[in-house]
């Protein structure tokens, strides 16, 4: 029944005068489906922590529009939650960090079809520092590799800045770290991660890093998007760009990459529950990405993205 709903909303509008003139980056989304119930199916979700709230966040959603069957929501990390998907086959969606290899894809296709992939968000990294600090309004790209490598002081990154130790707080294991030192250091730079700059603490979570540079006026961690909602830190401009949504979504920040979410065409097309959540969740992104680290994909993104499901009949 979803489907064939979605059929005659593009059957209708091919009669009133076919695709719109306007630019991709014009034409809206759909509103999100509703469930059928009777294709109730259980439903796992696998792939990275940064996806996870969101995620978490839509499948709250797609109950509440009549959904009774199990949704699963485990994270794994984007290689395993990929192999889970095209190698293992236990799960029939999995989030991503980054797009799939050459050789995830091969796999997909020779044991579940062809992936099918989704711009779901765009994570950036942002520098935070107490609201203490008064001499960090801005950062850029060379300064923050000097932070990251050779300097010790503030003094060693720009003339002017006190001569205090640099104190760096990071979650030194996650993939968001790995992808902000490889977007800041190019392979003929290399950065000092025994620097003594790194302050370790027993807890590294956000919070607790977010405490710990709140005290400490010296102090820098490493948040995503939400970190901006804090009272006691702010984040620091990078090349002049401040962390909002708007600057991730258009691009401007300097410091970002797309999450994604994949399924396959077999599943798509032989499990309608998994075809009705994946409809479901990429039409609900607005609303679904409330209070994560993930900002709206730009225009472009959420067209391919709804040219995608109009092409798989949904």
């Amino acid at each position: 029944m979803l489907r064939f709903c979605f059929s005659l909303l593009i059957i209708f509008l091919a009669a009133c005068g076919g695709t719109p003139s306007a630019a991709p980056t014009e034409t809206p989304l759909p509103p999100p489906p509703t469930v059928d119930l009777a294709t109730v199916q259980k439903i796992t979700v696998v792939g990275s922590t940064i996806a996870a709230p969101a995620t978490d966040r839509i499948t709250a959603q797609f109950r509440a529009s009549g959904y009774t069957g199990e949704i699963v929501n485990e994270v794994t990390g984007t290689g395993p939650g990929l192999s889970r998907l095209c190698d293992v086959g236990d799960a029939q969606i999995a989030t991503a960090v980054r797009a799939m290899t050459t050789e995830e894809q091969a796999a997909c296709r020779q044991r579940m079809g062809e992936p099918l992939g989704f711009t779901i968000g765009v994570e950036a990294i942002g520098i935070f520092v107490s609201q203490q600090n008064t001499f960090l309004t801005d950062l850029t790209l060379a300064e923050l590799r000097a932070i990251f490598s050779t300097a010790r002081t503030w003094a060693d990154v720009r003339a002017g800045w006190p001569s205090e130790p640099i104190g760096i707080l990071a979650e030194t294991d996650s993939t968001s770290f790995d992808f902000f030192i490889q977007t800041l250091f190019s392979n003929d730079d290399e950065p000092d991660l025994s620097s003594p700059s790194f302050i370790f603490i027993e807890d590294d979570t956000a919070p607790a890093r977010t405490l710990a540079v709140t005290e400490n006026p010296n102090a820098i961690t490493l948040l995503g998007l939400s970190g901006t909602g804090g009272s006691t830190i702010r984040a620091v401009p990078i090349e002049g760009v401040a962390l909002s949504a708007d600057a991730i979504t258009g691009g401007t920040y300097p410091i970002q990459r797309p999450i994604w979410l994949y399924t396959t065409t077999t599943l798509f097309q032989q499990r309608p529950s998994v075809a009705d959540f994946v409809n479901f969740y990429v039409t609900s992104l607005p609303t679904g990405l409330i209070g994560s680290d993930l900002a709206l994909p730009n225009a472009a993104a959420l067209e391919a993205n709804r040219q995608t499901l109009q092409g798989l009949g949904s």
